[in-house]
């Protein structure tokens, strides 16, 4: 699902054409809408008066559906029904977001295409994009049992795509649909003993140093694919195998396989390892989504800060080498940019030593 996120801010932003410059262009777009709710504002008129009916309502029963996480109610919303309503490229979004938490990323592109084709602006865009960021987020913290992270990042979800709303309010019946849909008890006690704007930090617990000197090169390097192949039938007989199934699920997280993570997270607890120490993996491949969006939104110098506090999440102060390969290889995994051009213009952020 975050690839797939970050797959569609490189075609928002323009990365097809013209790289990091086209990536700058944007990061100094007017901020106008900045002010206005991503799912309340209402545009002009798209296609101007029509004699075709259409339900008056549809908008706001949409955005209620997205605001409270119902994401099958969104998805079930046929083209058909959209076509003739003033709003249909507001609609065509929500519904878009819909498909893409309900994990049916063809779909959603379809629905995100039907938006662009109908005036929806990039602006406007971005804002559900960037929130659907923060509610995968959520899901993956709460699958960890990082309860303050996932309510942090519901939060945020609720904040970019309607700001001013009631966001406790919200929040806590985002959370209920969530860890519902997660298949995970107690979601009616989340956020009621954490202040609205919480901050719990990112767990800095040490992670440990007793493996194989491949796996933590892999780790560095973010070579995620060969991380997952730690989860195998022999995982369980080896002496470190509370430490090989966290970076196993490090892997599952980078690569959007969400049983994976689930799997290796329970295994790597089960056999040892402590929440603060999962904590402590599972947000740096969170600090290592965030440089990723940033670097599509244009935002090279925060990039540049999340990269580097993904690679010393451990304590551990990488070599120079170690961090360009890892920020190399990442921006890689980006279609259609040119990764010389973006990889010159974070890395001239990074400072030696390494600090936020």
């Amino acid at each position: 699902m975050l690839t797939s996120l970050r797959q569609w801010f490189g075609k928002l932003f323009g990365l097809s054409t013209t790289g990091a410059q086209q990536v700058l262009v944007h990061q100094n777009s007017s901020p106008a809408a900045d002010s206005q709710s991503a799912v309340e504002r209402v545009d002009a008129d798209d296609g101007g008066d029509s004699l075709v009916p259409y339900d008056e309502s549809l908008l706001e029963k949409a955005r209620t559906q997205w605001q409270f996480g119902d994401w099958q109610s969104l998805a079930a919303i046929e083209r058909d029904t959209l076509q003739n309503h003033p709003d249909r490229a507001k609609l065509a979004l929500l519904v878009s977001a819909g498909h893409l938490q309900w994990g049916d990323a063809s779909q959603a592109m379809q629905f995100m295409r039907l938006a662009t084709d109908w005036g929806i602006e990039k602006k406007l865009l971005a804002r559900i994009l960037i929130a659907g960021t923060h509610n995968s987020l959520a899901r993956a913290a709460a699958i960890s049992g990082g309860q303050a992270r996932a309510v942090k990042h519901f939060e945020a979800a609720i904040a970019t795509g309607t700001p001013g709303a009631d966001v406790r309010l919200l929040t806590q019946a985002r959370i209920d649909a969530q860890i519902s849909q997660l298949r995970l008890s107690g979601s009616k006690k989340w956020g009621e003993e954490l202040p609205v704007n919480a901050v719990s930090g990112l767990s800095q617990g040490a992670l440990p140093r007793d493996l194989p000197p491949g796996v933590r090169q892999a780790w560095v390097n973010g070579v995620w694919a060969e991380l997952t192949k730690l989860d195998n039938a022999e995982l369980a007989d080896q002496a470190n195998r509370a430490e090989l199934a966290l970076y196993a699920a490090a892997g599952y997280q980078q690569l959007d396989d969400d049983e994976g993570l689930k799997r290796c997270t329970r295994l790597a607890v089960e056999w040892g390892c402590s929440k603060q120490r999962v904590n402590a993996m599972l947000a740096a491949g969170i600090r290592n989504t965030f440089g990723l969006t940033e670097v599509l939104a244009g935002q090279f110098e925060s990039a540049a800060k999340n990269f580097t506090a993904a690679l010393r999440i451990d304590h551990v102060e990488p070599k120079p080498q170690a961090i360009k390969a890892r920020v190399r290889r990442q921006l890689k995994s980006l279609k259609n940019i040119d990764v010389e051009k973006t990889f010159d213009a974070v890395f001239q952020h990074i400072q030696y030593p390494l600090g936020e």
